[in-house]
């Protein structure tokens, strides 16, 4: 979770970069934001949580995934949501490997090296893309896409049911206290994978005196066989 908190403080900063931007948004100033305000962006996440699922499915399709480690870092990048796969407007700013020594220790209340060894946790992969102009606040601002293989979907399936009280019990408002009117959501669309758990966090960020827009922080965890994918998206909504 460390990882999307840092990309959420950078989407806040970029806000308050724009203020003088103004905000061209529904909202009245009054704090009365439309549920369809708050899910618009919903449609393009979820096109990017299914061409990242196709790049899973794919790599276990063809058996790339059948390798060494020094061969899985030639593999795991191909798993994530590529730079076409993205909305016009963002760049990279750099992927990293994580072993589960890595892993757990970035968790903080996650799970422990001991337990990722368990469920075969095999190695991982994930990069961050933020928006190129950071007077920009329409839509995608910031993206964490991120692959963790395992050795068999039974595995990745304890892995990925461990997480889910974790997040649920985790205290998302007081990490996004910037944000007014917090709402905190679970999302179950039917996307194609074997399994799915997405927080949809929203809220109001003010940019100037009586403006504000509406910010977004969706954190979706998805299974495909043996894998298990991340992504984390921030989106301004004016």
């Amino acid at each position: 979770m460390r990882r999307l908190l840092t990309l959420t403080a950078i989407c806040f900063a970029i806000t308050v970069t724009v203020a003088a931007c103004g905000s061209d948004g529904d909202d009245d100033g009054t704090g009365a934001a439309t549920d369809d305000q708050r899910s618009s962006m919903l449609p393009a996440i979820e096109a990017l949580v299914v061409q990242q699922a196709k790049h899973m499915r794919d790599a276990i399709d063809s058996g790339s995934l059948a390798t060494d480690e020094d061969g899985l870092q030639d593999v795991l990048p191909d798993l994530i949501l590529q730079f076409e796969d993205l909305p016009e407007g963002l760049q990279p700013l750099g992927g990293s490997f994580s072993t589960n020594a890595e892993s757990a220790s970035g968790l903080g209340t996650g799970p422990t090296k001991a337990q990722l060894d368990e469920w075969g946790r095999i190695l991982g992969f994930a990069a961050d893309y933020q928006r190129v102009d950071p007077t920009d606040i329409a839509n995608v601002t910031a993206i964490n896409t991120s692959i963790s293989l395992y050795a068999t979907p039974e595995g990745a399936t304890e892995s990925f049911e461990n997480r889910i009280p974790l997040a649920r019990e985790a205290d998302w408002q007081s990490s996004h206290a910037d944000l007014e009117e917090f709402r905190q959501e679970e999302l179950s669309p039917d996307l194609g994978v074997d399994d799915l758990f997405w927080l949809h966090l929203s809220g109001f960020q003010l940019i100037g005196p009586d403006e504000r827009v509406i910010v977004s922080d969706d954190q979706i965890v998805f299974l495909v066989g043996q894998t298990w994918g991340f992504l984390g998206v921030v989106s301004i909504i004016p």
